[in-house]
């Protein structure tokens, strides 16, 4: 039961406290966005086997002053010309950092998705203890009597 409380209370707060935010910066502009300092140092292209891509090197402080570098993609298909943004994310135990990269402007400035997700990690904690609490169930329901087949040598 604790692992269901745990799911249901980090399910609610992940989705109730989550920021989110569209910002729009030039190369090595610093923006300040949710109590992080986020900086676009540079962009380049990348190519692939079926698309071309444009990577964008991000730097991210923290209020702690912690440095986080992510490199989210825009990938273009060579064949459907569809545009994919590839998130990044970056996890610690309270919370969970998404960004995307979202289009380049004629200004030469590029827009971009920044999210800051609360207690995610509380999510995959709950279905860990619930899990285990079924492995617990079962093994008190049909332990004794697999155990006792083992003993007499009929497992």
């Amino acid at each position: 039961h604790i692992g269901v409380f745990m799911v249901v209370l980090a399910m609610i707060a992940s989705t109730a406290f989550v920021t989110g935010h569209e910002v729009r910066a030039g190369l090595g502009e610093i923006v300040n966005v949710g109590g992080y300092k986020v900086r676009i140092n540079s962009i380049y292209n990348k190519h692939g086997p079926n698309y071309k891509s444009l990577v964008a090197n991000f730097t991210i402080i923290d209020s702690k002053g912690e440095l986080y570098y992510l490199s989210p993609e825009l990938k273009t298909y060579d064949v459907s010309k569809r545009v994919i943004s590839r998130s990044v994310i970056n996890s610690n135990f309270m919370r969970d950092v998404h960004l995307s990269l979202s289009k380049r402007h004629a200004d030469k400035t590029w827009s971009y998705m920044f999210y800051i997700k609360p207690f995610v990690q509380l999510l995959w904690l709950g279905w860990i203890f619930i899990v285990l609490g079924g492995l617990v169930a079962i093994l008190r329901c049909w332990g004794p009597r697999l155990f006792a087949r083992i003993r007499m040598g009929r497992a």
